[in-house]
Protein backbone atom coordinates (compact mmCIF):
# COMPACT_ATOMS: atom_id res chain seq x y z
CA UNK A 1 0.00 0.00 0.00
CA UNK A 2 3.01 2.24 0.52
CA UNK A 3 4.54 1.80 -2.92
CA UNK A 4 0.75 2.64 -4.07
CA UNK A 5 0.77 6.06 -2.32
CA UNK A 6 4.06 7.36 -3.72
CA UNK A 7 3.06 6.45 -7.26
CA UNK A 8 0.07 8.22 -6.57
CA UNK A 9 1.64 11.07 -4.78
CA UNK A 10 4.03 11.35 -8.40
CA UNK A 11 1.62 10.41 -10.70
CA UNK A 12 -1.84 11.57 -9.45
CA UNK A 13 -3.66 11.31 -12.72
CA UNK A 14 -2.35 7.96 -13.51
CA UNK A 15 -5.74 5.68 -14.90
CA UNK A 16 -4.51 2.67 -14.63
CA UNK A 17 -2.37 0.02 -12.73
CA UNK A 18 -1.15 -3.06 -13.36
CA UNK A 19 0.80 -5.25 -10.19
CA UNK A 20 3.28 -7.78 -10.54
CA UNK A 21 1.15 -9.91 -8.22
CA UNK A 22 -2.77 -9.73 -7.22
CA UNK A 23 -2.34 -9.12 -3.58
CA UNK A 24 -0.21 -6.19 -4.17
CA UNK A 25 -2.78 -5.18 -6.07
CA UNK A 26 -5.41 -5.57 -3.34
CA UNK A 27 -2.87 -2.82 -1.44
CA UNK A 28 -3.39 -0.79 -4.54
CA UNK A 29 -7.30 -1.24 -4.26
CA UNK A 30 -6.99 -0.04 -0.69
CA UNK A 31 -4.88 2.71 -1.40
CA UNK A 32 -7.16 3.82 -4.33
CA UNK A 33 -10.31 3.60 -2.06
CA UNK A 34 -8.88 6.05 0.94
CA UNK A 35 -7.64 8.87 -1.77
CA UNK A 36 -11.46 8.47 -3.19
CA UNK A 37 -10.57 7.39 -6.35
CA UNK A 38 -13.33 4.99 -7.69
CA UNK A 39 -12.28 1.97 -9.31
CA UNK A 40 -12.89 1.04 -12.29
CA UNK A 41 -14.60 4.77 -13.10
CA UNK A 42 -10.70 6.83 -12.58
CA UNK A 43 -8.23 4.06 -11.95
CA UNK A 44 -8.24 0.24 -13.82
CA UNK A 45 -6.53 -2.16 -11.49
CA UNK A 46 -4.98 -5.53 -12.52
CA UNK A 47 -3.27 -8.15 -10.52
CA UNK A 48 -1.52 -11.30 -11.80
CA UNK A 49 -1.38 -15.13 -10.78
CA UNK A 50 -5.85 -15.22 -10.04
CA UNK A 51 -5.30 -15.91 -6.64
CA UNK A 52 -8.78 -17.74 -6.00
CA UNK A 53 -10.17 -15.32 -3.50
CA UNK A 54 -9.61 -12.86 -6.43
CA UNK A 55 -12.61 -13.70 -7.79
CA UNK A 56 -14.57 -13.02 -4.83
CA UNK A 57 -12.75 -9.43 -4.71
CA UNK A 58 -13.84 -8.75 -8.26
CA UNK A 59 -10.14 -7.52 -9.28
CA UNK A 60 -9.04 -8.60 -13.00
CA UNK A 61 -5.86 -10.50 -13.32
CA UNK A 62 -3.71 -12.40 -15.54
CA UNK A 63 -3.82 -16.22 -14.88
CA UNK A 64 -0.92 -18.28 -15.66
CA UNK A 65 -0.94 -21.94 -16.06
CA UNK A 66 0.80 -22.78 -12.45
CA UNK A 67 0.81 -26.06 -12.82
CA UNK A 68 2.46 -26.57 -15.96
CA UNK A 69 5.20 -23.90 -15.00
CA UNK A 70 5.39 -26.56 -11.46
CA UNK A 71 6.18 -29.58 -13.86
CA UNK A 72 8.60 -27.73 -16.10
CA UNK A 73 10.51 -26.17 -13.01
CA UNK A 74 10.65 -30.00 -11.59
CA UNK A 75 11.62 -31.56 -14.83
CA UNK A 76 14.36 -28.74 -15.30
CA UNK A 77 15.56 -29.73 -11.02
CA UNK A 78 15.66 -33.64 -11.83
CA UNK A 79 17.45 -32.93 -15.29
CA UNK A 80 20.18 -31.17 -13.16
CA UNK A 81 20.20 -33.24 -10.52
CA UNK A 82 21.24 -36.33 -12.79
CA UNK A 83 23.18 -34.71 -14.94
CA UNK A 84 27.28 -34.55 -14.33
CA UNK A 85 27.66 -31.29 -14.26
CA UNK A 86 31.63 -30.81 -13.42
CA UNK A 87 32.13 -27.50 -13.01
CA UNK A 88 29.93 -26.38 -16.05
CA UNK A 89 27.28 -23.98 -14.87
CA UNK A 90 23.94 -25.31 -15.56
CA UNK A 91 22.36 -23.77 -18.93
CA UNK A 92 19.79 -21.11 -18.87
CA UNK A 93 16.33 -22.01 -20.30
CA UNK A 94 13.49 -20.15 -21.46
CA UNK A 95 10.06 -21.02 -21.22
CA UNK A 96 6.92 -18.97 -23.10
CA UNK A 97 3.59 -20.16 -21.52
CA UNK A 98 0.32 -18.61 -22.46
CA UNK A 99 -1.44 -16.67 -20.30
CA UNK A 100 -5.54 -15.56 -19.87
CA UNK A 101 -6.53 -11.70 -18.81
CA UNK A 102 -9.64 -12.28 -16.78
CA UNK A 103 -11.68 -9.44 -17.02
CA UNK A 104 -13.43 -8.03 -13.64
CA UNK A 105 -14.79 -5.82 -11.70
CA UNK A 106 -11.61 -3.33 -11.77
CA UNK A 107 -11.36 -2.97 -15.14
CA UNK A 108 -13.72 -1.49 -18.13
CA UNK A 109 -14.32 -2.63 -21.65
CA UNK A 110 -11.89 0.05 -23.82
CA UNK A 111 -13.86 2.92 -25.46
CA UNK A 112 -13.68 1.39 -29.05
CA UNK A 113 -15.12 -1.83 -27.53
CA UNK A 114 -18.06 0.36 -26.54
CA UNK A 115 -21.28 -0.35 -28.30
CA UNK A 116 -23.65 3.18 -27.96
Amino acid sequence: RAAAAALLAHHAQVDGIVCVNDMIAVGVLEELRARGRQVPRDVQVIGFDDHPLMDIIGLSTIRQPMGEFGAWAAQSIATLLHRPTAGKAPSVAALELPVVLVPRATTRVPRAARTS
